[in-house]
């Protein structure tokens, strides 16, 4: 067994919440049996509302333009995997990683073990709500996304750094603060929390990959609500995994993006497969997803953006734009990347990322 330890954030049902050891190798596969089978249980209405892995159902709450009027209180508790080693040291910033829409934080265990190693810092993987182990809401906005990640920075990241604080340091008595990384939606996630005034104190850098504070009209994503029906109306009962990519093959064309959807298969009590995805919940705030929907001000921090050379996604046309919210911000093409740079060049990617951070030491 390796001596690299990743540590799964599970919570559970009702007031038990735990953080199990496993080892690296089956971190990723690892599952709550007890509320795997209560999720069955459950009528799809209630499903709807909150994920069978949570006790915790989300609140309804109109949309609001000030971040300041929304309460913590609202915040969903978001599953997580810690990656740590003996060798980690806790007096470097962690860093917190934002998967992108139809992702989940285990598409991350690789380059998360990678970037701990390298970083020699604690690395925090996240499902965002209405993804992978997360709860579900109807709401998924960017100031409600924006707010569970607060949540998760000022509680659980703070209860995990005290929990390997040695006697003596101040870690507990200063506010943490992180290295964050966004990809994608998660990429617009962690634009929309570094510019508000609360995360002036959170953050120590900001990395967005393959995204820009825009809008991307609905000419370029018009294929996501078809992934969304085609998913949707799939039959799984009974159907094997390749029955399943075959049935998606009519609608999902690309291969990469159909490899993503499928890795979101997981299988219930009964053997069949199912999505762990709120695929009702997603569907509704596409637009909202598409959108931006930014609060004034802007972030002076340390912050990179990271493009793929055949992505179309990020393009030099935006960097004005972008240095209006984040006049420090440098930017790194990586030429043979599409929009998963982390994946389509993962050497390359963890190089640019090591180097932006270990700069700022």
């Amino acid at each position: 067994m390796s001596s690299f330890s990743a540590l799964e954030g599970v919570r559970c049902l009702g007031k038990r919440s735990t953080v199990v050891d496993k080892c690296d190798e089956c971190a990723a596969d690892f599952e709550v049996q007890s509320v795997r089978l209560l999720k069955d249980s459950l009528p799809s209405e209630r499903k709807m509302f909150g994920s069978g892995r949570f006790s915790i159902v989300a609140p309804l709450f109109a949309r609001s333009q000030l971040f300041s009027n929304r309460s913590l209180s609202s915040a969903l508790p978001l599953a997580y995997t810690k990656y740590a080693n003996k060798d980690t040291d806790y007096q470097n910033p962690p860093l917190v990683i934002l998967h992108g829409l139809f992702g989940q934080r285990t598409n991350w265990n690789s380059m998360s073990k990678a970037l701990n190693h390298k970083l020699n810092c604690a690395v925090f993987s996240v499902d965002l709500r209405n993804h992978g182990d997360s709860p579900w809401s109807h709401s998924m906005d960017y100031p409600s996304m924006a707010m569970d990640l607060s949540l998760f920075l000022e509680k659980t990241v703070r209860e995990e750094m005290v929990k390997v604080t040695p006697e003596g340091s101040d870690i507990p008595s200063r506010p943490v603060r992180v290295h964050l990384l966004g990809h994608s939606m998660g990429g617009k996630v962690a634009m929309h929390f570094s510019l508000l005034p609360r995360a002036k104190d959170n953050l120590k850098s900001l990395i967005i990959e393959d995204t820009a504070p825009r809008i991307y009209d609905s000419v370029t994503h018009k294929r996501y609500p078809n992934y969304v029906k085609a998913m949707k109306e799939a039959d799984l009962a009974g159907k094997s995994r390749r029955e399943i990519a075959e049935q998606l093959s009519s609608t999902v064309y690309d291969e990469k993006m159909r490899q993503l959807l499928l890795m979101n298969l997981e299988t219930n009590s009964k053997g069949h497969y199912r999505w762990k995805l709120n695929l009702e919940g997603i569907g509704r705030n596409l637009s909202e997803i598409f959108g931006i929907d930014m609060p004034s001000g802007v972030y002076s921090g340390p912050c990179l953006f990271v493009s793929g050379g055949i992505s179309p996604y990020v393009a030099v046309q935006d960097r004005p734009s972008i240095l209006e919210r984040f006049p420090k911000a440098e930017f790194k093409v990586i030429e043979g990347g599409g929009h998963w740079v982390h994946f389509d060049q993962p050497d390359q990617f963890l190089h640019v990322v090591h180097h932006f951070i270990s700069s700022l030491s």
